[in-house]
């Protein structure tokens, strides 16, 4: 027993795990019935959303600068108890809702006119004003910087004016954001202590020269201990002399002696005093804070646990991704209404264990809470992400249709690659005859003709758009990291190893809170008897389709996914709203650039010849399809992705069950974050052994891409010939 608790033990240092979460939850679940709100728990049961009138509308409208759905969440959150729910879909300004909530917890009630009246023939008593106090929570730290980053730029008080409330971020600070590390409590606490200990960086220094001048008085009097010696011994010399200084310098060693056990004893006195003062500055701080931010985790810290504060209002950001256990711990302190801010159409909290899983171990209080009462949460309704022909199939199928666009959004996504018939806002490329296969692990996999047409449509956009500069505004996701490790090899092998400094790649789960001007969406699935394996998840797939601004392009097997009815549903829409283009190998042949040799450095441009549309019969001769760039001179780059939840091998599993799950996928193989953090990649000589697929040409490809195509390769001939 004890080999085996040790051998767990081992495995979770090696592995950097910590068991305080854990302890934290179980803490929480044993006092929930201690709780204020412990029967709405238990219930699942919110407030219903309170009707604002039109006055408290354009009041709060104006002050906090929000739009309506946003200001009826304000007041609708600031008038209840209990415990409220704000779903917040991609782009409808969750974080704003948010610094409005405080600002209107923190100053004032939302609703205007309320004013206190005397009883008369009574004399009124002024009780002391209660310090209002907020406890705001996320799952992750990012999470929790990115509102204190907003925080510390100021928010809106009752009145609409500009304030700046006294911030606490509470964490390591290794786990941090540098641009929040200035609140946090760490600092705020030795910026403190050192004005209030100015002078022990001089006793140091006082006691660093006594101890220098020790040394050279004892090195003094042993040289003159030794010509003593010597001096009694041959019988020649003042021995007088050297007794008195002996007897000079035994003075001095013992008066500096003194001196430093003074010091000493003064230096344990101010440590003492050190922690004390400690002690009292941070609760100090703590007490006067307006806002203390921290994770869920966080908020069972001691520092908090020990405060004789309590918390009657948390606020609760991306509740949707967090268990049910961590979103009890920050409730424990005297909460009477708890914020649930989130949207539960998109990434579920992670949850590896697939035991836990069957009893809804990964469901959030949020979405427990939403199931039984539809009708309680307040729809951040008002987009200001994404062109209106990208969010027209999430709003529809996510959103029943009421997630509506932002004024202008169509001209404010505007892109000039948009007049291209190839780069419309948002379109489906059906990538016929490619297969997917098993990676070297034998559990996730990659799909060779998507990174093809991927790569075929970055090298059109720069080949056809030049003078535009793409660095940072392409993000390219997939959902298998085998294929994340094949788009990186390939995009690094033709356009260099600072691609990935042009380029994010990563998993959708990794790409979850961020946005980018083009989006790319490799499916990867190819085969429609083996199912759709993790596209199923149509939460995962909602993060997918939302995170581009301008441009939206979907890389897929149309017969392998209409199999799935979300699928289905999708497909049967492109083609209804005919942005669904069949995809061959000579789909963008004219449009790439020609060939460029690139082992590193940053990402080329395209020939100078070709940019100004007078290419010279070298150009020409080039001009040669994907396949034939990608295949010549390929050598085989091992890369190794790193992740905080990394997929197992096939080796690793013990239940043979499992590694058929979800289709024969392991849920883990998506669980991957930050992974663009962690990309590594070695070269050595070892060939590919299979030879890569070619996508065929589909001759049912549609009448009006194919008009369009012939029009624009016409054009392009006609060019490169004139």
């Amino acid at each position: 027993m004890e080999s085996s608790c040790s051998g767990i033990l081992s495995f979770l240092n090696e592995a950097n795990y910590s068991l305080t979460p854990i302890l934290r939850e179980y803490a929480a679940l044993k006092g929930l019935p201690y709780y204020d709100l412990v029967e709405e728990i238990l219930a699942a049961r919110p407030s219903l959303p309170i009707s604002p009138t039109k006055y408290e509308i354009e009041f709060t409208m104006k002050n906090y600068l929000v739009n309506e759905p946003q200001a009826a969440a304000i007041i609708g959150t600031s008038q209840n108890q209990g415990f409220s729910l704000i779903q917040g879909p991609p782009g409808t300004g969750k974080t704003k809702t948010i610094l409005g909530m405080v600002g209107a917890f923190l100053t004032g009630n939302a609703k205007p006119g309320s004013t206190s009246i005397a009883i008369p023939g009574q004399q009124s008593i002024t009780a002391p004003p209660v310090k209002s106090r907020l406890l705001v929570c996320a799952p992750s730290n990012a999470a929790v910087d990115e509102i204190v980053i907003r925080l510390i730029g100021g928010i809106r008080n009752a009145r609409g004016e500009r304030y700046f409330p006294k911030i606490v971020r509470i964490g390591r600070s290794d786990g941090i954001n540098p641009n929040v590390r200035k609140v946090t409590l760490d600092e705020l606490v030795d910026t403190r202590l050192a004005a209030v200990a100015p002078t022990s960086q001089k006793d140091e220094l006082d006691e660093q020269v006594l101890r220098n001048e020790l040394n050279k008085i004892l090195d003094l009097r042993n040289a003159k201990a030794t010509e003593y010696d010597r001096a009694r011994e041959t019988g020649i010399g003042d021995f007088d002399t050297l007794t008195r200084q002996l007897r000079e310098l035994n003075a001095q060693k013992n008066q500096i002696g003194a001196q430093l056990d003074e010091q000493k004893e003064k230096r344990n006195a101010m440590i003492r005093d050190v922690d004390v003062n400690r002690r009292h500055i941070i609760a100090a701080i703590l007490d006067d804070a307006d806002v203390i931010c921290c994770t869920l985790s966080g908020a069972g810290h001691d520092q908090l646990a020990k405060m004789k504060v309590n918390f009657e209002t948390v606020i609760i950001d991306e509740a949707a991704q967090s268990i049910e256990l961590a979103a009890l711990i920050p409730l424990k302190y005297g909460c009477q209404r708890c914020i649930l801010v989130g949207d539960p159409n998109q990434l579920p909290p992670t949850v590896l264990s697939q035991a836990a899983a069957k009893f809804h171990y990964e469901e959030s209080l949020f979405v427990r809470m939403q199931r039984n009462y539809p009708k309680s949460v307040h729809l951040l309704s008002i987009q200001y992400r994404m062109h209106p022909e990208i969010s027209s199939f999430p709003s529809k199928k996510f959103y029943d249709g009421k997630l509506i666009d932002g004024p202008n959004m169509a001209s404010i996504t505007r892109r000039e690659w948009h007049q291209s018939p190839l780069f419309r806002p948002y379109c489906f490329f059906n990538v016929v005859g490619g297969v997917h296969e098993r990676g070297k692990r034998g559990i996730s996999l990659l799909n060779r003709a998507e990174v093809d047409v991927a790569l075929s449509i970055y090298a059109a956009l720069r080949g056809q758009f030049d003078h535009i500069d793409f660095d940072g505004k392409i993000g390219i996701v997939t959902p298998y990291k085998e294929q994340l490790r094949e788009l990186l090899k390939q995009f690094k092998q033709l356009w260099g190893n600072d691609i990935t400094n042009s380029i994010d790649f990563n998993t959708i789960d990794g790409f979850q809170g961020q946005e980018k001007d083009i989006i790319i969406l490799s499916c990867v699935r190819g085969a429609q008897e083996h199912g759709v394996g993790f596209l199923k998840d149509v939460r995962r797939i909602n993060v997918a389709l939302t995170r581009a601004k301008s441009t939206l392009f979907i890389l897929g097997n149309k017969e392998a996914l209409k199999g799935n009815h979300f699928w289905q549903d999708l497909i049967v829409d492109a083609e209804q709203r005919e942005v669904l283009v069949d995809c061959g190998p000579n789909t963008f042949s004219m449009a790439i650039p020609p060939r460029i040799r690139a082992s590193s450095g940053s990402a080329p441009k395209a020939p100078r010849a070709m940019r100004a549309g007078k290419p010279d019969d070298q150009a020409m001769a080039e001009l040669i399809s994907l396949r034939q760039v990608s295949e010549a001179g390929k050598k085989k780059a091992p890369l190794t992705i790193d992740s905080d939840v990394e997929m197992k091998d096939a080796g690793d599993i013990s239940d043979s069950n499992a590694a058929e799950a979800s289709d024969g996928e392991m849920m883990n193989d998506v669980e991957m974050q930050d992974i663009s953090q962690k990309i590594s990649a070695k070269s050595s000589k070892e060939k590919r052994k299979k030879s890569t697929p070619t996508i065929p040409e589909n001759p049912t490809s549609s009448k009006k891409v194919k008009k369009h195509q012939e029009r624009n390769d016409s054009e392009k001939v006609c060019l490169v010939f004139h």
